[in-house]
């Protein structure tokens, strides 16, 4: 069961643009006598919504002020530990971590944070030069993964065994950016990408460098869970010109520069 807390991160987590889930923590940080962190979060949404009567530089000061004397204590679990991608009324909502500091405080992490945003660096245990372990299962079977709306997996050596693992025990509804460049993925991983339900509000997909060919494109283009799928990176030298031109078809048909991108500039 989740405490009251991990309720309040967890409603964050899942729209975390929503500044009515910000100011309920506020609230709850204020009856817990967490008056300056409460504080910073109703001055940053303070200052991204103006109102006429709003004295910005008075708040963009206080901000600082706030900032300036709490932060060290406010992102100190991190310290150390993983790389603060990004931040959000004084939140970590983004990190870059390897697998063994993921499963050591993923837990600690995620329970105090709305975090949605997740890079894996390295799946390998380092720990022990001298046995080396594989942590990708263990990570994907994490329950915090469900939270995660951007996914970054790129050049950890994952296969197409791994890829079926988070596909069919993961719930990835949460999934918009799925990043798995220069990986082992090939033509098989494309198709199982196209045959996840839990992909359906995926919005960009990175495949380069895996080498996928002319089935697994078709596989993801005919997709019925990929339809809000706007952005799609390929290998282009491993496609046919037919498969190019329904990739086109499909992302920008004005598109006719070497990049290697299907989709929205």
């Amino acid at each position: 069961m989740f405490t009251e807390w991990e309720s309040l991160i967890a409603a964050i987590a899942v729209t975390p643009s929503d500044d009515m889930h910000w100011l309920v923590l506020a609230d709850w940080l204020d009856e817990h006598e967490e008056f300056e962190r409460a504080e910073f979060i109703r001055t940053e949404i303070a200052i991204k919504n103006p109102q006429p009567e709003t004295r910005l530089e008075s708040l963009i000061a206080r901000r600082k002020e706030l900032w300036e004397r709490r932060h060290t204590q406010w992102l100190a679990p991190f310290y150390d530990r993983a790389r603060i991608l990004t931040i959000q009324c004084g939140f970590v909502t983004g990190i870059s971590i390897d697998a063994t500091q993921f499963q050591a405080h993923a837990s600690e992490w995620f329970s105090n944070n709305p975090i949605t945003q997740l890079q894996i660096t390295n799946f390998w245990s380092t720990e022990n030069r001298e046995v080396r372990e594989w942590h990708a299962l263990t990570v994907f079977g994490c329950p915090y993964i469900c939270r995660i709306q951007q996914l970054i997996l790129n050049e950890v050596s994952l296969d197409t065994n791994d890829l079926r693992f988070l596909c069919q025990t993961t719930d990835l509804r949460n999934l918009r950016l799925l990043s798995l460049i220069r990986n082992d993925i090939s033509t098989e991983g494309a198709v199982i990408l196209a045959e996840t339900p839990t992909l359906v509000n995926l919005v960009e997909l990175d495949l380069s460098n895996n080498f996928i060919r002319d089935r697994g494109v078709s596989a993801l283009l005919d997709s019925p869970y990929l339809g809000n799928l706007r952005n799609l990176h390929l290998d282009q030298d491993a496609l046919s010109h037919r498969m190019l031109g329904k990739l086109r078809d499909r992302f920008s048909p004005s598109w006719q520069n070497p990049e290697l991108q299907f989709g929205d500039p």
